[in-house]
Parts: C-alpha cells; sequence; structure tokens
C-alpha cells in the first residue's frame, strides 16, 4: 500500500514472495521426509490446551440455559467453541489488515494484534513457548503500555507451565476433568490481565479529559 506505483506495487510484492518461499524451503529441505513431516503439528492441532475453546466449553457446558448446556458438551462443543473462535479472529484480523496499511508503526501494531488474538481465540493448543511471536512485535512497538501487557501475558504464560506440570504429575486418574478446569483457569490468568491493560491504556485519554475537552475533540 505505501508503494508509489502500480509497478512497485506487484515488483515488492514479487520479491517479498520469492523471500518468504526461500526461507520456507530452507526451512524443511534438510529434513524433509513427505507428509510424515507434517504430522506432528497436525495430530497437535487436534488437542485441546488453553485455549478460548476449552474455556467456553467449560463455561457453557455445565450451565442451566436449556439446549446451550447440551450443545456444547461432548466433542461436537469443542468443534462449535473452536469455529466461534476463529470467526473472532478473522474479526481481529480484519482490523488488524486496515491497520497495516497506514504506516510501519501501524503495521507494527497489526502484527502484534494478529499474533495475540490468534493465540487469544484461533489456537486450540498452546504452549508457554508460543508467546514469543506477539513479544517480538510487542518490543518493536514505541508505546510501554503494549510492553507492559506484554510483559503480563509472558508472565502468565511461565505460571501456566508451572501448573500444567504439577496437575501432570501429581492428578492420578481424574486428569481428564482436572485438565479442562485448570485449563480454564490457566487461559484467564494468561489473556486476561493484558486484555484489560490493552483496553485501560487505550480509554485513559478519553477518560481522563472533562466534559468541556470531549467536546472539544468531537
Amino acid at each position: 500500500m505505501q508503494q508509489p506505483t502500480k509497478k512497485e506495487r506487484i515488483t515488492y510484492t514479487f520479491k517479498a514472495t520469492v523471500v518468504f518461499l526461500s526461507i520456507t524451503i530452507d526451512s524443511f529441505v534438510l529434513f524433509w521426509a513427505g507428509q510424515q513431516t507434517f504430522q506432528r503439528s497436525f495430530n497437535q492441532a487436534q488437542g485441546y490446551l488453553y485455549s478460548f475453546c476449552v474455556f467456553l466449553v467449560d463455561i457453557l457446558s455445565g450451565n442451566n440455559i436449556p439446549l446451550v448446556g447440551n450443545i456444547f458438551s461432548g466433542k461436537h462443543g469443542y468443534e462449535y467453541t473452536r469455529d466461534i473462535g476463529w470467526v473472532l479472529f478473522g474479526i481481529c484480523f480484519l482490523y488488524a489488515l486496515w491497520l497495516s496499511s497506514r504506516d510501519f508503526s501501524s503495521m507494527l501494531k497489526g502484527c502484534f494484534i494478529t499474533m495475540f488474538t490468534l493465540l487469544a481465540f484461533g489456537t486450540t493448543f498452546v504452549q508457554p513457548w508460543y508467546f514469543i511471536w506477539p513479544f517480538v512485535f510487542a518490543i518493536l512497538i514505541p508505546r510501554l503500555s503494549v510492553s507492559l501487557a506484554c510483559f503480563l501475558m509472558l508472565y502468565g504464560a511461565t505460571l501456566a507451565e508451572l501448573v500444567h506440570a504439577y496437575i501432570f504429575a501429581w492428578a492420578g486418574p481424574g486428569y481428564g476433568n482436572i485438565l479442562v478446569i485448570s485449563s480454564s483457569i490457566v487461559y484467564i490468568t494468561i489473556f486476561l490481565p493484558p486484555a484489560l491493560f490493552l483496553l485501560a491504556s487505550r480509554f485513559k485519554p478519553i477518560l481522563s479529559q472533562g466534559p468541556a475537552s470531549q467536546e472539544r475533540n468531537l
């Protein structure tokens, strides 16, 4: 979008695509084993841990609302909540795309929003080291609130791994049920504090203004 002419846009897009494909191919060619190369990733993508869908299933499957509890219980409940999460991520991704078309700083914000919401809504199996992805963009954004929000997120992810390791070692036969409950708690611990912090920092300048200042801004 920042290229001045259509020809330069096409040229830039072509070069970026070549670089992307080159890095991807170089990353896999040395240990390529056919489709089996991606089997581990496919298997892990079928799991549910520390994710939005686990949290939503845990909340909705145990409520007293007619039909809702039955719909979101069992295997189909995870499929429904997974789809809901992808819809929410899609909305955030479209906003990030619009934001990225403005300038370079906004593009970094869009990248951070994309990675944060992908983990918060789209990813079904979340591991603590995944949070390196949004952190990479957060440290490049010259806003203290974003850096602090990312710090809260990483701190929560560190605590989450301790909880998971403890339950896995000591829960015994009831591990399955405990895992769902603990995943919901961990999801809140990881994502709620940074989300509230970002919202508070976003609206703080507006709330700190008096009514007269707000009317002048309008």
